[in-house]
């Protein structure tokens, strides 16, 4: 009877939704952490109690109400908090190691209501081995190996979940042991891993956590979160993929051949003519007359992994000349009209048989924009003389174009207009000629009377003297000087004609 009436009693507390009404959530932590789990009671008609099944699995009483017991193992790292309020009793383990992992229980020792958690204890960060080298350079088909443990402490069937990921193919497995789980992974190197590494990520899922047939057990899965990644790998490998260019079924003398090869590192070229025994160390090959017939080359690329050879079996010929082609070529008509090339060089004008004028002229038009200087010879039977010209044109216009020059004896100061033309290609330069005439008088005096001198048009000549083609500008001063030489001596003879004059006169 006094059963009956517990049951009863038990059955109506528990109906009215009286005893532990929020229990403690599952958590996974690092070894060395404090751990809060916390329930919260109904009402203050209750006797809250911690109980844990790490050290038995039965179960071993941690706390009675805010009370610690003292005969606990452990019982210097629990604490027990109650806030009366909210009727929250929240149980604190301190410095957490691997074996307070386990299963955890809440329960109200009046109602006989009670909720469990699971508590994960990781010993730390996963101890990783791997047969990668240093650096991460691996070369190719060579196979290598990851391997991680995880340490930790948990009831059965809770574990870490680790997941592998990364470039090309690769095995993972996983293997469980008592409070430790061992993952890793092993690979043949491929290409596609140049410049990547592969990562594990580490978590829980819901194996061990939610218990379809536990109705007052945590459903949360801990959110525990790890990354590991490997080092960064250089994928080295040896020369694939080995062609040559161009390909064809006969070459000539001094065709060039270009070996070509996928490597990694950079590889080295190597031709030999296998007939006559000769290496040629570098990736292109000439063609050469002592191949000529039959030939066998191999080209051999090589780096510090492997190496690699092609061989072209072919025959080398002696090289043709093609004949060249001839053409005639049109003859192109000059046009009507057109300025001259230059004005530099020797210009003629024939007066009579026995007496011309020269005009040689140089032309400067880069740098001095058309400056002109040169020499007028005046060549007849009464009287030779020579002046020394200046002027300018515009620049590469030869039909726009002045000169001044001094006359000998008592002429004066000259000015030339030129006009330069090509009539179907023959050229005629027309030079007019105006002059001042004037005495010794004082400096800016009367010029004198205008005096109009003969027109002339000349035509290009060779070069002669005294306008040869090397004639330089201190020879044409030279033979400047020898025309005033010769009018100063023709001033000092009239003298005293001129003296005896101004006598008589006197």
């Amino acid at each position: 009877m006094y059963r009956t009436l517990a049951v009863l009693s038990l059955c109506f507390a528990v109906c009215l939704g009286q005893g532990i009404q929020v229990g403690p959530d599952n958590d996974a932590v690092y070894a060395g952490s404090d751990v809060e789990l916390s329930c919260t009671a109904s009402s203050d008609d209750h006797r809250v109690q911690w109980i844990e099944y790490v050290t038995t699995e039965h179960g071993s009483m941690i706390s009675d109400g805010d009370y610690i017991l003292p005969g606990h193992p452990n019982a210097d790292r629990y604490n027990i908090t109650v806030d009366l309020e909210t009727n929250t009793y929240v149980l604190t383990i301190a410095d957490t190691v691997v074996d307070d992992g386990g299963r955890y229980e809440c329960r109200d020792e009046r109602t006989y209501t009670s909720m469990t958690s699971q508590l994960v204890v990781i010993a730390g960060e996963p101890q990783c081995e791997t047969t990668l080298p240093a650096g991460g350079i691996v070369v190719e088909g060579i196979h290598y190996t990851v391997e991680c443990l995880w340490t930790f402490g948990a009831s059965d069937g809770i574990a870490p979940y680790p997941h592998w990921t990364g470039p090309g193919d690769f095995n993972q497995i996983n293997i469980d042991n008592p409070g430790s789980i061992e993952s890793g992974i092993g690979f043949d190197v491929q290409k596609v891993m140049d410049a990547k590494s592969f990562r594990m990520t580490t978590n829980f899922t819901s194996d061990g956590f939610v218990d379809s047939e536990c109705t007052n057990c945590a459903t949360n899965i801990p959110d525990f979160y790890h990354t590991y990644n490997t080092m960064t790998l250089f994928v080295r490998y040896g020369p694939q993929d080995v062609s040559y260019s161009p390909v064809k079924s006969a070459y000539e003398v001094g065709e060039v051949l270009t070996c070509h090869a996928d490597a990694v590192p950079l590889p080295t070229f190597m031709w030999t003519d296998m007939i006559n025994n000769v290496d040629y160390h570098q990736q292109t090959l000439t063609t050469t007359t002592a191949m000529i017939g039959s030939a066998i080359l191999r080209c051999q690329v090589t780096n510090v992994v492997s190496s690699a050879n092609i061989f072209v079996n072919t025959t080398i010929f002696a090289k043709t000349t093609p004949p060249t082609p001839t053409t005639t070529p049109m003859p192109t008509t000059p046009p009507p009209v057109s300025n001259c090339l230059d004005l530099t060089g020797r210009w003629e004008y024939q007066r009579s048989a026995d007496s011309k004028a020269v005009l040689c002229m140089y032309v400067d038009g880069d740098d001095d924009l058309g400056f002109i200087q040169g020499l007028f010879w005046n060549d007849t039977m009464t009287e030779t003389y020579y002046m020394d010209i200046v002027g300018r044109t515009r620049n590469n216009i030869y039909d726009e174009t002045g000169l001044v020059g001094i006359w000998p004896l008592d002429v004066g100061v000259s000015a030339f207009a030129i006009e330069c033309h090509r009539c179907y290609g023959e050229e005629t330069l027309l030079m007019n000629v105006v002059s001042r005439t004037s005495t010794d008088d004082e400096f800016c005096g009367d010029g004198g009377d205008i005096i109009t001198g003969v027109e002339y048009e000349f035509q290009r000549v060779p070069w002669s003297y005294p306008c040869g083609k090397l004639t330089t500008v201190q020879e044409l001063r030279s033979v400047s000087r020898q025309a005033a030489l010769r009018r100063r001596k023709r001033r000092m003879a009239s003298a005293p004609v001129a003296a005896a004059a101004n006598s008589r006169l006197a």
